[in-house]
């Protein structure tokens, strides 16, 4: 491997080495890293890490990546199941914001006891 490809393919390796203990299960592994195929597998699989997707979901797209016309609706129903995870935990912490936001402004405006204290010993 010339020093340029290792320079390219470095923050790659890393992924593989620590970032994605099942890296093997996706059929990767530092030794394969061999052509431009492998480099964009990896960023593949690192785009889709990003978007949220699990190991397991990965795993999937990658089969699906060799027959995205066939997998469309496959990849579209996998991407929906994802999106409404997101939807549903995006609602959690706007929820979870308002809860901060209103605790804070009765702490700025009771002078009892703390709410913030209070809310954490009810639940």
């Amino acid at each position: 491997m010339t020093p340029e490809r290792l320079r390219r393919v470095w923050p790659l390796v890393l992924f593989l080495a620590w970032g994605n203990p099942g890296g093997a299960a996706l059929g990767l592994s530092i030794d394969t890293l061999r052509d431009d195929e492998d480099l964009a597998r990896l960023r593949f699989i690192q785009r889709a890490k990003r978007m949220g997707f699990s190991l397991a979901e990965i795993a999937a797209l990658l089969e699906f990546r060799s027959t995205p016309l066939a997998a469309k609706g496959e990849v579209r129903a996998l991407t929906e199941h994802k999106l409404a995870e997101i939807e549903s935990h995006l609602r959690e912490v706007e929820n979870l914001r308002d809860e901060l936001r209103n605790l804070l402004a009765r702490c700025q405006r009771e002078t009892g006891c703390c709410p913030i204290v209070e809310r954490l010993d009810r639940d």
